[in-house]
């Protein structure tokens, strides 16, 4: 009887420690963090990082400022037209024959404006019938040179110069140097004319025309 019992207790013992084993878990282990959201290690002080801030982390917000020493874009100055120009005439003077003279071409505008090349010269009588001319540029009294660009401010002047022979090389002085009252003269790249009055008697109708200059003196012989 007691050996029964003995293996009854034996049995009990070691049932309990089977359900134990099998109902008890095995520990979790810690997951290792992902290197994805790991916190950089901290760089020591005095570092590059700490003097001069990193690339791109600044804002780039633009100034409305502008940078120092950039060009800025002036307005383009427009052409003298007609309309803007008052013409007048000048000194006078001859030598040997040749007459020398200076017209003035006044902006009466508001605006600045610019004139490049030669006038366009005509002759006109006391009646108004346009004389025989012929128009040189350059040549004659007036010394070399090419035309440049003027620019005009308002109640400015630039010049021209002409010059021709009032000496007639043939007997028939009254057809060969014939007088003239108006000077039309033609700004440079337009096509309407301004008049002033003119005395001279420019032989066979030849005139030596400068291209326009600055100031007023224009082109000296």
């Amino acid at each position: 009887m007691r050996t029964r019992r003995v293996l009854l207790a034996a049995s009990t013992g070691l049932l309990a420690a089977g359900c134990s084993s099998s109902s008890s878990s095995a520990p979790v282990p810690t997951p290792t963090p992902s290197s994805d959201v790991s916190s950089p290690a901290p760089e020591p002080a005095g570092s590059p990082s700490d003097v001069f801030p990193t690339v791109g982390s600044a804002s780039t917000t633009p100034s409305s400022s502008p940078t120092p020493g950039a060009a800025s874009t002036a307005p383009a100055v427009a052409r003298c037209h007609t309309s803007q120009l008052r013409v007048s005439l000048g000194d006078s003077e001859g030598a040997a024959g040749t007459i020398f003279t200076t017209a003035l071409l006044l902006n009466t505008s508001s605006a600045p404006c610019r004139i490049y090349g030669y006038p366009g010269l005509g002759l006109r009588s006391a009646a108004g019938a346009d004389l025989p001319s012929h128009v040189v540029r350059g040549g004659g009294m007036l010394p070399a040179g090419g035309p440049g660009t003027v620019t005009l401010a308002p109640a400015v002047s630039a010049s021209f110069s002409f010059t021709y022979s009032d000496n007639p090389t043939g007997s028939d002085t009254q057809a060969a140097c014939r007088q003239a009252a108006t000077l039309v003269v033609t700004p440079p790249d337009e096509r309407d004319p301004l008049t002033v009055a003119f005395a001279g008697a420019p032989c066979e109708g030849t005139v030596h025309v400068s291209p326009v200059v600055a100031g007023t003196k224009g082109v000296q012989p």
